[in-house]
């Protein structure tokens, strides 16, 4: 069973809005990458107890983000 820091990120959807969860420590980090790469997102915000969310804005394909996902770390 994966664990908070091992789990894989991933892309998900709630209706119109594409997010990605990702453990509180790591939440600036990946944000900061993904601007990098030239995506627009949002700000970590809280999700649940050592969860964030960044919210992903923009038509950028969900797989071309899983992939930057993928590579990360």
């Amino acid at each position: 069973m994966a664990t908070e820091s091992t789990a894989k990120l991933q892309v998900s959807s709630s209706g119109n809005v594409r997010y990605i969860e990702v453990p509180s420590k790591d939440a600036l980090a990946l944000q900061l990458y993904l601007r990098r790469h030239g995506l627009h997102v949002s700000p970590p915000g809280p999700c649940s107890a050592n969860v964030d969310t960044i919210q992903l804005n923009g038509t950028v394909a969900t797989e071309l983000i899983q992939g930057l996902l993928d590579r990360w770390k």
